[in-house]
Order: C-alpha cells, then structure tokens, then sequence
C-alpha cells in the first residue's frame, strides 16, 4: 500500500476524505492541464520549423508580396486582351470601311463607263 503524503493525512483527520478528494483531483486536472500544454508547445515548435527562421510575419509578408504580383499579372493580361480585342475590332472596322469604299468606287466607274 503507498504511503499517503502528510498533508493528505492532516487533511483526513482534521476535515475528513471529501476535501482531499476535492484536492486529489485538482490535481489530477493540474496534471492533465499541464499535460496538454506541454503537448501545445511542441505542436507550436513543429509549426515554427515549417517557416524560414521561424519567421511567421515575414512569411505572411511574402504570400502577401506574392498575391499582389499575381493580381498585377492577372491585370495586366487584362489589359492586353482589351487592348488586343479594340485593335482586331478597329482591323475589322477599317477593313470594312475600305471595302466598302472600294466597291463603290468599283460600282461608280462601271456606271461611268457604260
């Protein structure tokens, strides 16, 4: 049988099993706490390796310094393919202007001629 700590034993003859009990398993509750916590720490050391020097912020900086330089990308290809899209509609425009204007030119000299 273990032998009871002092304190427990003082506790029982002066006020009986239920406050030691009450204390036992605050303590097992401390235990369990400390437990976890220790459990937390590690997990945050695990995490703090995934980062150059444990470095959270200037991690975060970078995805951020990266999110940006794709929406300037995606932008920017926008801005081609608007562009590109008023440049083949102007081609077309002119084109038609000219043809337009050619075969008229065509149409008014056969009249002429005749």
């Amino acid at each position: 049988m273990a032998v009871k700590p002092l304190w427990q034993t003082e506790l029982e003859e002066s006020h009986g099993n239920t406050l030691v009990n009450v204390l036992e398993e605050i303590l097992e509750g401390l235990d369990t706490v400390n437990t976890k916590a220790d459990k937390m720490e590690l997990t945050l050391k695990s995490m703090n390796k995934a980062f150059p020097d444990g470095d959270i912020e200037g991690h975060r900086r970078y995805h951020a310094e990266i999110i940006e330089v794709l929406q300037e990308r995606k932008k920017f290809y926008r801005e081609i393919t608007k562009k590109t899209i008023i440049g083949v509609i102007w081609f077309l425009l002119v084109w038609l202007a000219m043809a337009t204007y050619h075969e008229l030119q065509s149409t008014v000299q056969s009249m002429v001629s005749k």
